[in-house]
């Protein structure tokens, strides 16, 4: 993917053609510099995003149609990231979770559902040897999802758990893999590219200065949100995330689609069977 390559790296498709093509989303991620001199001295922009900014709009043609997502979840990252210009392909707009799932099913399975853990006391942890933050209260709602949509019907390798912090991943990884390893779990980063009919995020971050960390680099909630078929859920503090304007009109959008659930109201995961 283009926006995801150096400008080294993109370059070398240059040598022998006539004509070069790129094609990424500068609204996903952009390439890995893992050396702080390097970024500095411009690496960390790709070519991709080079050439957008030098020549505009004049060198750019968009791909509108989206085979992936259906429409009411396509709706906010479009609106949000990509101008409103996205459509859903006919084959993909109406699809649904409940349209894998055996006949008459139970369940609570809109396309999007944002639980709201405002108020709860699910507040954000480090561990001290990497740095990385976890959230035991979102994984055991997390965990309590998997369980409920596993019991559905729904098939494990089309069901995935995502979130931005690697010792968030690590801590769900060992709760989910028992009850079925096929349910991958694996940080927003490693997920981009990827898709599921299901998709679960929890987005860990909930403390009272309102701080959100990366999490304030759009493009990772872009990925995050844009990696489910028929059904995302996601899991996320209001009184800490509302704070950015972003996750404000998310969970708004949430509301007006009738996919707002607070985790007041949710069962509590640890009385799931």
């Amino acid at each position: 993917m283009a926006a995801q390559s150096t400008e080294p790296l993109a370059l070398l498709g240059f040598l022998r053609a006539p004509k070069v093509v790129l094609a990424g989303d500068p609204q996903q991620f952009p390439p890995t510099i893992l050396s702080p001199e390097a970024a500095k001295a411009g690496l960390a922009v790709s070519l991709f995003e080079r050439l957008l900014a030098d020549h505009g709009d004049g060198v750019k043609r968009m791909l509108r149609e989206q085979y992936r997502m259906n429409t009411a979840i396509m709706t906010f990252p479009s609106k949000e990231m990509y101008g409103g210009e996205l459509r859903a392909h006919p084959s993909v707009a109406g699809r649904t979770l409940v349209d894998v799932l055996p006949p008459e099913t139970p369940g609570d399975f809109p396309p999007v559902l944002y639980l709201d853990t405002a108020g709860k006391g699910f507040e954000e942890e480090q561990e001290k040897d990497t740095g990385s933050l976890f959230n035991t209260g979102e994984a055991d709602l997390i965990v309590a999802r998997v369980r409920e949509l596993l019991a559905a019907g729904i098939a494990p390798r089309e069901l995935a758990v995502i979130t931005p912090y690697r010792a968030q991943a690590h801590a769900l990884r060992e709760r989910v893999e028992p009850l079925s390893p096929d349910v991958e779990v694996d940080t927003v980063d490693a997920f981009q590219g990827r898709e599921k009919d299901a998709i679960l995020v929890s987005l860990v971050r909930s403390n009272s200065e309102g701080q959100i960390g990366f999490l304030s680099d759009l493009r990772r909630m872009n990925v995050a949100l844009t990696r489910a078929r028929r059904h995302l859920f996601v899991v996320g503090d209001s009184a800490t995330l509302s704070g950015h304007a972003f996750y404000a009109r998310f969970i708004e959008s949430t509301q007006e689609g009738a996919g707002y659930r607070s985790a007041w109201e949710w069962p509590d995961p640890n009385e799931v069977p």
